[in-house]
């Protein structure tokens, strides 16, 4: 582990949906990392083996910029997509639904 590695005073959500994974462990990050990527547009494929998630930044002008790549097993893409679809439930249960972007004819 990194010397400027520090331990998250949270936990998130994809680790209580995971039942492997207790609250008590630390989930330790640099603070570099801690800052996040933003992104609005993710590309998904996979093998039998696993799956890759490239999060993009993709400008007004629709150039797109690879932002960061994940490589998962299907186990743990499947825990993740189930812990994203729960949270997404909570979100709108409290803020409202979010519209989902219709794509024009062009994209």
């Amino acid at each position: 582990m990194a010397r400027d590695a520090k331990p998250h005073p949270e936990q998130s959500s994809a680790a209580k949906a995971d039942p492997e994974v207790s609250d008590e462990k630390a989930v330790f990050y640099n603070p570099q990392t801690a800052l996040g990527t933003y992104t609005n547009l993710a590309i998904v494929r996979h093998t039998q083996e696993e799956f890759q998630i490239d999060f993009l930044q993709q400008d007004p002008a629709g150039a797109h910029q690879l932002a960061t790549r994940i490589w998962t097993s299907p186990a743990h893409f499947k825990r993740l997509a189930k812990a994203l679809i729960a949270n997404l439930a909570k979100y709108e249960e409290k803020f409202g639904e979010v519209p989902e972007r219709q794509r024009s004819p062009d994209e």
